[in-house]
């Protein structure tokens, strides 16, 4: 019964994987644009699929995890060391615990950012167009006339209720 539990969750995790994101594997990307791309005959890709692989295996198990241990580390920093805390009494009673907890972080931070598809340390979201917050803005007035145009309707029906 576990196994089909198990078989969909990771399923779904690999669509989240470090891998299936082509900045994350630039060997492998490089190595495509390289040889043809998309457009490559066949038997170029049959020929050339020993060395994607092996690329591909350099660049999920070494490229890539070594790429994020600057974005762990800075993750570990941020959580662990520039908490603001009041008093050297405490800072210093805090030392220990923080010293002890940076490895256990940065290589949780490390691990997860290897695995997953995770956006870069310190990464913000792109702010969206005017064009694209004026659709949304469209799309939130819309809705909000549809709502009240459903309140009205529920009004009339609660007032045909009460009078019958």
């Amino acid at each position: 019964m576990w196994k089909l539990f198990v078989v969909p969750v990771l399923l779904l995790a690999c669509g989240a994987c470090a891998f299936t994101n082509p900045d994350n594997t630039p060997l492998v990307t490089w190595s495509g644009e390289a040889l043809g791309g998309s457009e490559a005959a066949t038997v170029t890709k049959v020929a050339t699929a020993p060395l994607a692989v092996t690329l591909g295996i350099v660049d999920v198990f070494v490229v890539h995890p070594a790429s994020v241990v600057d974005d762990a580390g800075a993750d570990a920093h941020e959580w662990l060391w520039e908490a603001p805390v009041r008093g050297a009494a405490t800072r210093s009673f805090l030392f220990l615990p923080r010293v002890a907890l940076t490895p256990v972080v940065f290589t949780a931070s490390w691990i997860a950012r290897a695995l997953f598809n995770l956006p870069p340390h310190g990464a913000e979201e792109a702010q969206p167009t005017t064009e694209e917050r004026e659709r949304r803005l469209r799309a939130l007035h819309e809705r909000a006339a549809e709502l009240r145009r459903q309140l009205e309707a529920v009004e009339a029906r609660i007032e045909e209720a009460q009078d019958s």
